[in-house]
């Protein structure tokens, strides 16, 4: 869905959780797939720095400064087709998990809860190379 990396400052993220929660029937759940970070991510030169490109997945993302990632980077997120040409490129800001949770509890979600990736066995090879590329990528479910 990654509809949270669209919120360009903590009121937008705060307004589209509650848009989340209002439109849920009581005990829905809002089930979602994000990019997130990791308050203060080393920069791409450090060697514990996420991978900023994956021919894999097709995808390259960059930010101004070079600088380490915090809560609230806007990074530019690019995508590719299957010859690896730039088809697309746009903004997409990463929240940290701790943030994204503290919002939707805030906004009246009672619980919320992280989880990991899962692939069916017809993907399994593609997964299995793809997902230590898809480390910015997260999963969760959040309870009304």
């Amino acid at each position: 869905q990654y509809l949270l990396p669209y919120a360009a400052c903590l009121d937008e993220l705060t307004a589209f959780c509650r848009c989340a929660y209002d439109v849920l029937a009581p005990n829905g759940r809002f089930v979602s797939i994000t990019t997130a970070c990791t308050t203060d991510l080393a920069p791409p030169s450090a060697s514990n720095a996420p991978p900023t490109r994956s021919d894999v997945v097709g995808y390259e993302f960059s930010w101004d400064g070079g600088g380490a990632l915090s809560d609230g980077t806007c990074v530019s997120l690019t995508l590719f087709d299957a010859h690896k040409t730039a088809t697309v490129t746009f903004p997409n800001v990463l929240w940290s998990r701790g943030t994204i949770r503290e919002t939707l509890l805030r906004v009246g979600f009672t619980r919320v809860e992280w989880h990991g990736a899962v692939c069916c066995e017809a993907g399994r090879q593609w997964f299995e190379a793809a997902k230590e590329q898809l480390g910015l990528v997260a999963y969760f479910t959040a309870w009304k």
